[in-house]
């Protein structure tokens, strides 16, 4: 009786060990998963046709605690729905996010207004990203 005592004990002991193991070691790895997702995270800016090149987009340099939160608005912007579509504007799409396939773009003086590729639409979305990207692409 004795020795099954002492075996679910140790077999408790284990399970707690086990336990605080994971509690301990997960959040570092949410931390790592943050990092890997600003990797395909990059900022452009639009330079306008001349007489002598075509118009084209050049990398922005980004701090990286500014893409950050940059990927994080980017996917607040993915997941707007038809409540935020705006409706008579226009934009040329001065500045551009792009995140592996898609892109949302916004003009320098945005009006919060973004335009998102997936969606093919206009959207108002009030955020602070636009005036840092700006600021950092002008650099």
């Amino acid at each position: 009786m004795e020795d099954n005592k002492n075996l679910i004990l140790g077999s408790i002991a284990i399970i707690a060990v086990v336990l605080v193991a994971l509690i301990l070691f997960l959040p570092k790895d949410g931390k790592n998963e943050t990092e890997i997702k600003i990797d395909d995270v990059k900022v452009y800016i639009h330079h306008e046709k001349t007489e002598e090149v075509e118009g084209y987009y050049s990398e922005c340099v980004i701090p990286t605690e500014d893409l950050v939160k940059i990927r994080n608005e980017y996917n607040k912007i993915s997941q707007l729905g038809n409540d935020n579509i705006a409706s008579k504007k226009n934009i040329n799409g001065d500045y551009k996010v792009a995140v592996g396939e898609y892109y949302i773009a916004f003009d320098k003086k945005h009006e919060n207004t973004v335009y998102y590729n997936k969606s093919n639409a206009l959207f108002e979305y009030k955020s602070d990203i636009y005036d840092s990207i700006v600021k950092y692409c002008e650099k």
